[in-house]
């Protein structure tokens, strides 16, 4: 059991062992980017003109440097941090951790419910000979994408990064 010493508990006794490589963790990053931003990058650029567009990147570049060596150094005072809900616990205080907490479950869920429908308008694209509406292609996709949200660590997802980014670059 953690013992609480000035206000925080011991640390140590908290966190779970790390599982991922930075390779792994690499992977998954790459995957990402590649996956949600270069895909949808022509259209950004096509709606906003070039110079927006690139000065937009360049900010949201520099912020995301920032931001992950804020987190960086919160990390390293405060070593049991899991999540920004965490962070905010340990640097601001409880208010901050349910503030964080809920702003991440609202993000998730619009996020998560962007990547069903993207799902479900790919699959009602590549079957176009198949006539279902919107909502049973989500359904569908829903199903199909379930058995992978089962894995729990981030090493586990390695495997399903390179998939990804092997499936794009063959398009």
């Amino acid at each position: 059991e953690a013992t609480i010493s000035n206000g925080f508990a011991d640390d140590k006794n908290i966190a779970p062992p790390q599982q991922a490589s930075w390779v792994h963790i690499a992977a998954i990053i790459l995957s990402e980017v590649v996956g949600a931003g270069v895909l949808t990058l022509s259209q950004k650029y096509a709606q906003l003109g070039w110079v927006l567009s690139t000065l937009a990147i360049l900010s949201f570049f520099a912020l995301l440097v920032f931001i992950s060596h804020l987190m960086l150094e919160v990390k390293k005072v405060f070593p049991a941090i899991l999540n920004m809900s965490d962070a905010a616990d340990y640097t601001i205080g409880r208010w901050a951790y349910w503030v964080a907490y809920v702003l991440l479950i609202i993000l998730l869920l619009f996020i998560l419910g962007d990547y069903l429908l993207l799902i479900g308008k790919s699959l009602g694209s590549a079957f176009y000979s198949v006539h279902l509406c919107q909502p049973w292609w989500v359904l569908i996709g829903a199903a199909l994408v379930f058995p992978f949200t089962q894995l729990r660590t981030l090493s586990s997802t390695t495997a399903l990064c390179f998939l990804s980014m092997s499936a794009i670059a063959g398009s």
